[in-house]
């Protein structure tokens, strides 16, 4: 079974379920679905004395093509996209476990078709392999939360 959420693109608001089929992915991800392209993300753990984040990147150095899905109906514009769409989350990996309980579902190139016309399904949610990320801290002064 995976585990399907969503990841707000403007906040840290996760809201998580179980999807066992096609049927169970919510309405929205099914009509909205888009890919927003990216270099890099952040997540932090929290410690006693501080936030300590995370740069979090293809192992190859490459884009990493993070799964999501609109909301609000109506077509996807570039403009409105980061204010519109949620990335896709799923269990973690071994990599990112020690520091998130959740990490976003990655699409390899041989998967936007099938993402993007609504043909794959539940079998797309899945944790990236760990060999595909490389992860370190960084300076807490990133993002200054």
């Amino acid at each position: 079974m995976a585990a399907l959420g969503e990841a707000a693109t403007g906040n840290a608001q996760r809201t998580k379920g179980k999807c066992r089929r096609q049927a169970d992915i919510p309405r929205r991800i099914q009509r909205h679905r888009c890919i927003i392209p990216a270099t890099d993300y952040y997540e932090w753990i929290a410690r006693p004395d501080c936030e300590q984040p995370y740069f979090i990147s293809a192992a190859d150095g490459g884009a990493l093509s993070l799964q999501a899905c609109g909301t609000g109906g109506g077509t996807l514009k570039p403009a409105s996209l980061w204010r519109r769409a949620r990335f896709i989350v799923t269990d973690d990996n071994v990599l990112t476990r020690t520091i998130h309980d959740s990490i976003a579902v990655l699409l390899d190139k041989a998967q936007f078709a099938s993402w993007l016309n609504g043909v794959g399904g539940t079998e797309l949610l899945r944790s990236p392999a760990d060999e595909k990320l490389r992860m370190w801290p960084v300076s807490r002064r990133v993002n200054n939360r």
